[in-house]
């Protein structure tokens, strides 16, 4: 699992912006 800038995990369908 990957995290954001925030924190925030991502799920597989996320990315971060």
């Amino acid at each position: 699992v990957m995290y954001d800038a925030f924190g925030v995990r991502l799920h597989a369908g996320r990315q971060a912006e």
